[in-house]
């Protein structure tokens, strides 16, 4: 699911780059689960000039809160992404990578690097 929404989001802005003008957007929500527990969530972006930016604010039960911000870029001819984010006990992690798509398939590689080291991914995928 959080993939999905990554991919989503992802998605999203790289459909923005077309807009010549600039844009931007918040969302805030509340949700309660079992047991009462509850999260919140604030959001808000906006994309100009082939970048679009984003700020995420979650705040679950006991106040613990993680930030996550970033910035995905039109490349011209794929795209690039970087960014952070920071849990609840204050470790931050960084993050970047980028893509391109050409004839139906589109190919990705990034990394994250955090308090335990550094994960390269990379992998592609392709449109039917």
């Amino acid at each position: 699911m959080k993939k999905l929404i990554a991919a989503t989001a992802t998605a999203a802005c790289v459909l923005a780059f077309a807009a010549t003008e600039a844009s931007a957007w918040s969302r805030k929500s509340t949700s309660t689960g079992p047991g009462g527990n509850s999260r919140s969530v604030e959001s808000s972006g906006g994309c100009y000039g082939g970048s679009c930016s984003y700020n995420r604010t979650v705040t679950g039960p006991g106040g613990n809160t993680r930030t996550r911000s970033g910035t995905v870029t039109d490349t011209g001819n794929g795209w690039s992404r970087s960014g952070s984010a920071t849990g609840p006990g204050g470790n931050t992690i960084t993050y970047g990578g980028s893509g391109s798509c050409e004839g139906g398939t589109c190919s990705y590689r990034g990394g994250r690097t955090g308090p335990n080291g550094t994960v390269t991914r990379s992998g592609s995928f392709s449109r039917y």
